[in-house]
């Protein structure tokens, strides 16, 4: 089966053998560089162009069904990307909720989301954004790298190893909702579309203020956990600086979303959820760009377990390498840093075409 819903979601296999979810706490280096992403955005502010970063949003196989903004919508010359995105999950958590059932939720699996974004700058200050995602969810083939990732650099494993490998089973009982998936799903996502206007700035590099809205459009189905059944509408401001005279540029970004109904099995969402999201790069070479990256956001779920109720986190970084003239080819590896409300691991591998570039 795709996605069901069932009349009585067992929580057989949801509760980690120890009791604890959240297992080991981050690095304190993790820490120390989620930190270092705002401070450095701030020191190393300069009096060109739009500087690369990526595009990722909290891609949880609930979450990530939520429409919060994922920095693509901003001024800038017009844009193609293909973009594929892969999140391993591993989560396990129940609650007893006061006068009413237990709550419990188990994510063991991979999401696979190969999203093109189309950029078209119509005015010096007005540019418009589209970006179509294909969504797949199924047990990947990720897992024993993730353990041997996550030993390297002592990070946490939560529930990891007791899991089974390269398994899917994502599954969820209250608030009325019940989920059960458990056979690889995929389907169009859910599409976007953005404007965004400068309000202040130009070209030439300096400080530059943007007003953004996008709007999240229920193309997908919720059923297979490929859209949330709603409409979503974000609006924020992005703050970015990039200097020919410098070699690092930065950008800060935060609003809100007001989030529609959500279509069976999911459970309810919150009217209202803050984002935010800051990026720093260094220009290391003429046809390679290091970028720094950290996002988060609220609670985007009306739920006591973590990895829905709980204000997300996380931290990542990769590179840029400008192959050919316009082409860029673009890494980046992204780590939760508040535990279990985001997925354990996440990557992208993408490819951007910028032909005023």
């Amino acid at each position: 089966m795709t996605g069901v819903i069932v009349p009585n979601a067992g929580s057989e296999g949801l509760v980690p053998r120890n009791g604890n979810s959240r297992g080991r706490r981050p690095a304190p280096v993790v820490l120390m560089l989620s930190a270092g992403v705002m401070l450095a955005g701030v020191v190393l502010a300069t009096a060109a162009g739009a500087a690369p970063r990526f595009h990722v949003i909290n891609r949880g196989p609930l979450t990530g069904l939520i429409g919060v903004p994922d920095g693509f919508t901003a001024t800038g010359p017009s844009t193609i990307e293909l973009a594929w995105d892969i999140a391993s999950h591993s989560y396990a958590g129940s609650v007893a909720v006061p006068d009413g059932p237990v709550e419990s939720a188990g994510f063991d699996g991979e999401t696979h989301a190969l999203t093109l974004r189309a950029r078209h700058a119509v005015h010096s200050r007005l540019t418009l954004t589209l970006e179509a995602p294909w969504i797949a969810h199924g047990g990947g083939f990720l897992d024993r790298g993730i353990d041997r990732w996550h030993d390297w650099f002592g990070l946490r494993e939560g529930v990891r190893p007791d899991q089974p490998t390269d398994a899917l089973r994502h599954e969820y009982t209250g608030s009325g909702a019940e989920l059960l998936i458990d056979d690889a799903t995929c389907g169009l996502g859910d599409l976007r579309t953005g404007l965004a206007w400068r309000a202040f700035g130009d070209d030439s590099g300096a400080l530059r203020l943007d007003l953004i809205v996008e709007a999240k459009l229920p193309s997908g189905d919720a059923q297979r956990l490929t859209g949330s059944g709603g409409t979503d509408v974000a609006a924020g401001i992005r703050l970015s600086d990039a200097s020919a005279a410098n070699r690092f540029a930065w950008s800060l970004g935060m609003g809100a979303v007001a989030v529609g109904d959500t279509d069976e099995p999911l459970p309810p969402a919150e009217d209202r959820i803050a984002w935010w999201d800051a990026a720093l790069t260094w220009e290391a070479t003429q046809a390679l760009d290091l970028v720094l990256q950290w996002q988060g956001q609220t609670a985007a779920w009306e739920s006591r377990l973590e990895a829905l109720g709980d204000a997300g986190h996380q931290l990542g970084g990769g590179v840029f390498w400008q192959v050919a003239p316009s082409w860029r080819l673009q890494f980046g590896i992204f780590e939760d840093i508040s535990p279990d409300t985001a997925p354990d691991f996440s990557a992208q591998l993408g490819l951007r075409w910028e032909p005023d570039r």
